[in-house]
Parts: structure tokens; sequence; C-alpha cells
């Protein structure tokens, strides 16, 4: 949500720049046209009075008449067609073919005219020359000669005609030569000049590349410094994971030791039992040996103790056939008491073994849950932090869009300030240029026709006509 939040709030300060920008550029331009139109219509000037030095200064750009709302009807449409120059068209048409080359070589499918449409822009831009150039700002080759400067004389409408022609065939005076020595000093100043600016715009570019590609190594490094946190991270709560199993692992060892220690105490007092029950039925055997050897003994010692040991004989048998049925039943009573003790141990340790098998499920899930957690807690951090960088990031981008674009506006307003007060300057000029021009043209009239006066008062007077006859 924060994330689209920043994205709407940076596109709508991006739409409102754009739109200040645009509004402030048609009203610029409005402004120009409405001035442009004002001085088409109201010449200060004759065209007889301006020279071939003034011609620069009198280029005034004309108002368009197809760009107002009335563009949008078929009288719009014919203001187009009329401010179109077609002594100007060739040239139009030539500035225009290395764009649409360029364009046509983005959509074009055929290789070969591809080819050729890139060869005609790059010898249109002259490629071979910038090449160089680039080339040699970074030593890989040599630098190009330097064109030589050539002044061309800006030749006037053909309106102008008359008035160029009498110009020209005037010999040319010092101030003459001075402008046309300030004008290429002034031109060669603006070469210079821009010839500078490209340089910075170059240097800057390539500051700006520099910067991108540090930024870049920063930026992979941080990513990678981040991969390997992450992956410090995963084998940190690998490790964590694997030692809680082997605690598990050995809690269920010791479980299943105590398990065995209680089997083996179970089957050792069985054996006990067991021995115990033996040395009873061996006394028991002595015993019935030393009865038997006693029965005989009385029997030889005498016959008349026959019926006493017999009777003796038959009570020790019915108390043997009570000791042997007790002994019977006491050996089934341990017998069951074991089983029971037995399957009590074996369903005591298979529910402790259950038991501890579920906690150390439960266990584990509980973990793999506060692993899972945390890593979903790290990951919207970083989602966060990520977006909040970004959205730092765009918005220094947007101010500083903006603030390239306001100085630009006003680098741009204030050259043409400047144009219009040289402009200005260069009318005020020739309108007083003009006005002395024509005060020097009325005292040469004056002149002339106080000497057509002088002459005709000194010509002697005709005679006078004969009489009529």
């Amino acid at each position: 949500t924060s994330r689209v939040t920043l994205r709407c709030t940076a596109l709508k300060l991006l739409h409102s720049i754009t739109m200040d920008g645009i509004e402030r550029k048609k009203q610029e331009s409005k402004l120009r046209r409405e001035a442009s139109r004002k001085s088409a219509l109201e010449p200060t000037s004759s065209p007889a009075a301006d020279g071939a030095d003034d011609a620069p200064a009198k280029r005034i750009r004309k108002s368009r008449k197809g760009s107002g709302p009335e563009s949008r009807t078929f009288g719009g449409l014919s203001g187009v067609l009329e401010d179109i120059n077609v002594a100007a068209l060739p040239a139009q048409l030539w500035a225009a073919s290395g764009p649409s080359a360029a364009l046509l070589v983005l959509v074009m499918q055929n290789l070969l005219l591809r080819l050729l449409l890139f060869a005609f822009v790059c010898w249109r831009y002259d490629g071979v020359t910038k090449a160089q150039w680039f080339g040699s700002k970074y030593g890989l080759c040599a630098a190009p000669p330097e064109p030589e400067v050539v002044v061309v004389e800006v030749v006037a409408s053909e309106a102008d005609g008359s008035a160029l022609t009498t110009a020209a065939a005037a010999e040319p005076t010092a101030e003459d030569a001075a402008a046309v020595a300030a004008e290429a000093a002034e031109k060669a100043v603006k070469r210079r000049e821009v010839k500078a600016r490209a340089e910075q715009a170059a240097r800057a570019k390539a500051e700006a590349k520099a910067i991108a590609e540090v930024e870049a190594k920063a930026k992979a490094g941080v990513e990678a410094q981040r991969k390997a946190e992450e992956k410090a991270a995963e084998r940190a709560q690998i490790e964590a994971l694997a030692k809680v199993a082997a605690e598990d692992d050995a809690k269920e060892r010791a479980i299943s030791e105590a398990a065995e220690a209680k089997v083996q105490a179970v089957i050792q007092a069985k054996v006990a039992a067991r021995a115990a029950l033996e040395a009873e039925a061996k006394a028991k055997a002595d015993a019935e040996a030393a009865v038997k050897a006693a029965e005989a003994a009385v029997v030889r010692e005498a016959a008349l103790a026959a019926a006493e040991a017999k009777a003796e004989a038959k009570a020790i048998a019915r108390a043997e056939a009570e000791a042997k049925a007790e002994a019977e039943a006491e050996a089934k009573a341990v017998a069951k008491a074991k089983a029971v003790e037995k399957a009590r141990l074996v369903a005591e340790a298979e529910a402790e073994a259950k038991a501890a098998a579920e906690a150390k499920a439960a266990e584990e899930k509980r973990l793999f849950a506060i692993a899972l957690a945390e890593r979903e807690a790290k990951a919207k951090i970083e989602r966060e932090e990520k977006a909040r960088v970004k959205a730092e990031a765009e918005a220094a981008r947007l101010v500083a869009m903006a603030e390239a674009k306001a100085q630009a506006i006003a680098d741009a307003k204030a050259a043409e300030e400047a144009r219009l007060v040289a402009v200005a300057k260069a009318e005020a000029e020739a309108e007083a240029r003009a006005a002395e021009e024509a005060r020097l043209a009325a005292e040469a009239a004056k002149a002339e026709e106080v000497k057509a006066e002088a002459v005709k008062a000194e010509k002697p007077a005709p005679p006078p006509p004969p009489p009529p006859p």
C-alpha cells in the first residue's frame, strides 16, 4: 500500500510539473505570436532604408495562422497552407530527412534497406567526424580537423531587391566593415560557446555514466551482501533445526534407553522369580527324596509302623498335593502378574513414545512456524526498505528533473528576453538611420529646388514677340 501511495504521489507531482511547464510554454508562445503579429502588421521602417548589414536583425518570426483555435476549421487550414514557404520547403524536407530515416531504420524489416538508411543517417549527420571526435576525447584516435570559419552574407528577400541593389552598388564604408567584423566575431564567440557547451555536456554525460556505474557496482555489492546474509541466516536456521532434531533424537534415545532398562529390570525380576521357583521345586524334590528314604527306613525298621507311615504318607501326599496346587496357583498368578506388568510396561513405553513423537512434531511445527514468520517478517521489512529507497530515489529524480526543467525554462526565458532586447535595439537603430536618411534626402531635395530657382533667375528673359502685321 505504501508503495502504491508513493507511486501515485510521484505521478501526480510529475503530472503537475509537466502541465505547469506546458501551460507556461503555451503562454510564452502565445505572447511571442502576438508580438510577431503586431510587428508584422505595423512595420517601423521602409524596405529601401534597410541595408544588407541590418538584414539579420530584421528577420522577425511571422505569426502562424494555424496555431489558434481557428486551426480546427477550414479557415485555419487555409492559413497553414498560406504560411508554407515554397522556397524553404526543400530545406525543411532535408532537415526532416534524418529523423525520418532513423525512424525507418527502426521500423523497416528488409536488412539491405536498413543498412542503406543507416548509412544515409550517418552521412547526413556526419557520423564519421563525430565518431573521430568521440574517439579523440577518450584517446582512441586523432582529433578531426577544425572546420574553417566562413562568413556567409545574409541575402534579403525579393521585395527588398531595389534597396539591396543600391546598397551593393555603393562602396563599403568603415561602419559596414566594422559591423561585418563584429558579426563575424559574435558568430565565432557563439561557435566557441556552443563547442564549450557540447564539451561540458559530454563531460557531464561521462560523469553521470561513471556515477551510474559506481552506483550499479555499489548496488551489486549491497545485493551480494544481502544474498550472503540471507544464505548465512538460512544456514544458521538449518543448523538450529539440526540442533533441535539432534536434541529430539537424544530425548528419544534416552526414552528408549529408559524403556529398555525397564524391560531389562522386568526380565531380571522374571528370571529371579523363575530361579526362586526352581530352588523351591528342588527343595521339594529333596524333601520328597528324604521322605521316601524315611519311608523305606520306617518300612524296613518296623512293619508295625506301616500303618502310621501309611497314614503319615497319606498326610504327606495330601500336604504335597496342597503344596503343589498352591505352587501351581502361585506360579500362574506370578505369570499372570508378569504378563500384566509386561503389557503395562509396553503400553506405557508405547504411550511415552507416542507422546514424545507428538511433542516432537508439535515442537517442529512450532519452530517451523516461528522460522516462517521470521522469514516473512524479514522479507516484508526488506520489501518496505526497497520501496522506501525506490520512492526516495524516484522523488529525488523528480525533484532533479523539476529543478533542471525550471532552470532550462529560466535560461530560455532569459535568452528570449535578451533576443527581444537586441531586436528592439536594432529596430531603434534602424529607425534613427531611416530618420537621418530622410532628413538628408529632404535637405538634398531642398538644395535642388534652391539651385533650380537660382538657375531660373540667372537665365535671361526671352525677347518679346514681334508685333502682328
